[in-house]
């Protein structure tokens, strides 16, 4: 005859409440490539900003760093866009929507990588909803 547990039937369905370890949030940006459950585990009640905060940081500055890089690519782009608008535009406006678009792919470098990754974040967090 078997003896009885102290743990019911339903015990192993349930969750471990055993707290994860810890580790440096430089660690977790190691482990993040090959062991990513358990960084997530650790990190699941911290916030999300410092990490958000970085990767738009570095994002922006590679962004920076390379633009000379696609200068040409997108000199050639806008010159294409421009020509199919030649016949309303003034080479006053052709300049001043060059220096916009230019400016405003700096300042989106900063700003849509954040939004980028909380939609990605969104979409990863109703998928997981959705498959289980």
């Amino acid at each position: 005859m078997t003896e009885p547990t102290s743990r019911g039937a339903d015990a192993d369905l349930l969750p471990s409440t055993a707290s994860p370890a810890t580790a440096s949030k430089w660690e977790d940006f190691i482990d993040i490539f090959y062991a990513p459950s358990a960084v997530f585990a650790r990190r699941s009640a911290s916030g999300f900003f410092v990490p958000m905060l970085v990767v738009t940081l570095l994002a922006g500055t590679l962004y920076l760093v390379n633009s000379a890089v696609w200068s040409q690519v997108m000199d050639a782009e806008m010159g294409r866009a421009l020509a199919k608008r030649a016949q309303t535009l003034t080479p006053e406006q052709a300049q001043t929507a060059r220096n916009f678009a230019l400016t405003m792919s700096k300042i989106g470098a900063f700003v849509f990588t954040p939004i980028a990754i909380f939609f990605t974040g969104l979409a990863l967090y109703a998928a997981r909803l959705i498959l289980g």
